[in-house]
């Protein structure tokens, strides 16, 4: 069962409240609930509660495989659609043979969503986001990433409409170009939305191989030094 424990209580007429060491920065991600109940001489009013996604944020190169027991190794809340259908961690289909990956088969039309936590981009020069997608031929779905920085507006950064898309039915690999305003936050909020436009019985949706990372600039060269002929059973020498 859930409990409540009260923190403390405010002054007339105060509407803010202060927790002393309490680090929103440290620690497991995770979420916690807020609540507010106002109080006179009358009595008790309705309780209000809000939640706040605290914990340290994750570093870059960032990365979600979701191999079987990745839950246990990451943050991750799922938020249903109003029939219940929601994104689930799913045994026996992936990108790279691990046997995981995320899936979002709604039976009903509505929008779902999965919360990835919060990464931190700060350094970056050239943020990217990378990831691998699979979808049911003719899936009437949508996929969406939500960005959301520290104390701003979400932003939607990717749009995946599969209805369009004729090539998803095999593995394919997205590179997204993150905006790089991004960077200067202390972190953001990432989530994904999934929308049934039309009920299908079956019509899956699969993601996986998540990564946040800061490739460089140009690719690494390498340079072989080898002679130009070896005579038949002599030792070779080559330099790289």
């Amino acid at each position: 069962a859930t409990q409540i424990e009260e923190i403390g209580q405010t002054e007339k007429g105060v509407t803010e409240f202060t927790i002393d060491d309490y680090k929103t920065f440290e620690g497991p991600q995770r979420i916690v609930y807020w609540a507010v109940t106002p109080r006179n001489a009358s009595g008790s009013g309705g309780m209000k509660i809000t939640t706040m996604l605290v914990g340290k944020p994750y570093q870059m190169p960032h990365h979600y495989d979701f191999a079987p027991g990745a839950e246990d190794k990451m943050f991750m809340a799922s938020i249903p659609t109003a029939n219940g259908d929601e994104w689930v961690l799913l045994k026996g289909e992936s990108a790279d043979g691990d046997n995981g990956c995320l899936s979002f088969d709604p039976k009903k039309t509505g929008t779902a969503m999965i919360m990835l936590g919060k990464v931190s981009l700060r350094g970056a020069v050239n943020p990217q986001l990378v990831f691998d997608y699979k979808a049911a031929p003719n899936a009437k779905r949508k996929i969406m990433f939500i960005a959301q920085p520290m104390n701003g507006a979400a932003e939607r950064i990717v749009i995946k409409d599969f209805s369009t898309v004729s090539d998803a039915t095999d593995w394919q690999k997205a590179v997204i170009d993150l905006p790089k305003e991004l960077t200067k936050k202390n972190y953001i909020r990432f989530s994904i939305l999934g929308d049934a436009t039309e009920e299908q019985a079956d019509a899956p949706v699969y993601i996986d191989n998540i990564h946040f990372i800061d490739p460089l600039p140009t690719d690494a060269a390498v340079e072989l030094i080898a002679p130009n002929t070896v005579n038949k059973g002599h030792k070779a020498d080559f330099k790289v």
